[in-house]
């Protein structure tokens, strides 16, 4: 007899995970988010510190209170922060609709 896909979804089980194929999928998931988003991740990160960083010299050699450059380097620094967290809450947004 032939577990059914619900037995083996309560069991934490998948066909795919049954026969092996996933074990494939998974690895070629991994080495594409290795050779493709981490790279772009870092890439991204360093021209985000290098933009702040210009930014944050500017700041300082800005004829602003001490507090005000303070308060515009948090500015430069969290942009990228505000902008993750609200596409982040617009997709949660989204799915909750499709359900």
């Amino acid at each position: 007899m032939t577990p059914t896909p619900v037995i083996l979804a309560e069991a934490g089980l998948s066909e795919c995970a049954r026969s092996g194929g996933c074990f494939l999928d998974f690895y070629s998931m991994l080495l594409v988010l290795v050779l493709t988003v981490v790279p772009v991740l870092i890439v991204l990160g360093w021209v985000w510190w290098g933009f702040s960083s210009h930014a944050a010299d500017a700041i300082d050699r800005s004829d602003l209170s001490e507090g005000s450059r303070i308060g515009w380097k948090l500015v430069v620094v969290c942009i990228p922060f505000v902008g993750a967290a609200a596409y982040w809450w617009k997709v949660s947004r989204e799915r909750r609709r499709e359900r």
